[in-house]
């Protein structure tokens, strides 16, 4: 009987959380992209290339900016919100990165009809996941260019995946190559 009961609640506990994940906005836009380049090291900050893509995502979103930017822990993801946080003016959360997205939507809240989400290429596959099961994404180490949106409309998600700012050197190569 304690097996059943328990199996019960965890159904019920999955349930709810992908409801959740679901029902995240009735109307409203997240947009979720990648801390910009950075050095090395242990919590290293921006590269020149990554202080010009935060720049970049500034002049990509500043027409349609999000009311709150949840970014992590670390220095990267910070400091990629700081051309959009200081021009516009916009309030950051911060979350703890980890591979489960778990602890960044369960402080998202409903009140925004915008949010940007600064994230890790080992964190943003699964972020979008409990976002939108069907989206399936990859992110290597080289990919910084990429601008994922959710809008909700009437509450159902659409998605799209956009680039910004210069495209990274190493893809870009790669295509030369095969052209």
């Amino acid at each position: 009987m304690y097996c059943l009961k328990y199996f019960i609640c965890l159904g019920c506990l999955l349930y709810s959380g992908h409801n959740y994940a679901q029902n995240l906005y009735k109307n409203g836009t997240i947009y979720i992209v990648r801390h910009a380049e950075k050095l090395k090291g242990k919590d290293p900050v921006l590269s020149p290339e990554g202080e010009k893509r935060s720049g970049d995502l500034l002049l990509k979103l500043k027409n349609h900016p999000p009311q709150l930017i949840y970014v992590s822990q670390y220095q990267r993801s910070v400091m990629t919100a700081d051309s959009l946080r200081i021009q516009m003016n916009i309030d950051t959360v911060h979350y703890v990165a980890e591979e489960t997205g778990d602890s960044l939507l369960h402080k998202i809240g409903t009140n925004e009809k915008c949010i940007l989400i600064i994230a890790h290429s080992n964190t943003i596959p699964a972020i979008l996941k409990k976002l939108m099961p069907a989206v399936d994404i990859i992110i290597t180490d080289e990919m910084y260019d990429d601008l994922f949106i959710i809008r909700y409309k009437k509450g159902r998600p659409m998605f799209k995946r956009k680039k910004y700012g210069t495209a990274n050197s190493i893809i870009q190569t790669h295509q030369m190559h095969l052209q």
